[in-house]
């Protein structure tokens, strides 16, 4: 439906339809795709999470419950925020070198936080899956992809691109947090995600301005590809220093 919806909105907006049809790829295409790198280490998590709190629940062990919703929580924030320098960064510069559109790394840019609320909806729809609340975790996906589609709709005119953007935005955030009120009901347990949350955005901005710093030295001296390693690992290594300093988890 976004496939066709968004670049009829923007077709609407005054935009031309190959040019509507060439921003839609390249958000698709380019952008989102690398957006999603995070979900397959949580999506790895989520399906090794489902069986284990399954037959914790069973068993009634409560602690273990509790241990690992917390664990599974606080790793898909590190996991998501982890990434967040990295594409702040250097988001122009690794889509420039993987697909030679700079444009695409101006979305990745703006789009990087979209990760934490994706990597969450992720782990919390498993979550409610194994409390066997697969359709209300269902119906929590759907409205918010009701949001998804209200943002392109109203906002695609003034906004172009970054409504859609700012539509999955919306979609993940409420996704995730109509599916954290359900687990806190059906669990009574304090998931403690506010220091993880606060503490992962605060490392973000240093961390990509150590890498884009990083990265403009390096290039002077080695290519492109050596000088964007280079920078990636300062980006994801000062964000686990920080993690570990600031003892938000233990590796």
């Amino acid at each position: 439906l976004i496939a066709v919806l968004f670049p009829f909105m923007l077709v609407l907006s005054g935009v031309g339809s190959e040019t509507a049809l060439s921003l839609f790829g390249v958000a698709m295409g380019m952008t989102f795709p690398l957006l999603f790198l995070p979900s397959t280490l949580i999506g790895s998590l989520s399906f090794a999470l489902i069986p284990e709190l399954s037959t914790a629940l069973v068993k009634n062990q409560t602690t273990l419950v509790e241990e690992r919703i917390k664990t599974g929580l606080l790793f898909s924030v590190i996991i998501s925020a982890m990434i967040i320098p990295l594409y702040i960064g250097l988001g122009s510069e690794i889509c420039g070198f993987l697909f030679d559109n700079t444009l695409s790394g101006e979305f990745l840019i703006g789009a990087s936080w979209i990760m934490i609320p994706l990597g969450l909806s992720n782990i919390t729809s498993s979550i409610l899956n194994a409390f066997n609340l697969e359709v209300k975790s269902f119906i929590n996906n759907i409205l918010g992809g009701v949001c998804l589609i209200l943002c392109v709709v109203c906002l695609t005119g003034a906004l172009q691109v970054y409504a859609l953007i700012l539509g999955f935005a919306v979609c993940m955030g409420l996704t995730t947090l109509l599916n954290i009120i359900m687990i806190k009901k059906h669990t009574k347990i304090k998931l403690g995600l506010i220091k993880p949350l606060v503490l992962s955005c605060a490392f973000v901005v240093p961390c990509a301005l150590l890498s884009k710093w990083i990265y403009g030295l390096c290039i002077v001296v080695f290519p492109s590809f050596v000088a964007l390693i280079i920078g990636a690992f300062v980006a994801v290594f000062s964000f686990i220093l920080l993690c570990m300093c600031f003892k938000l988890c233990d590796f």
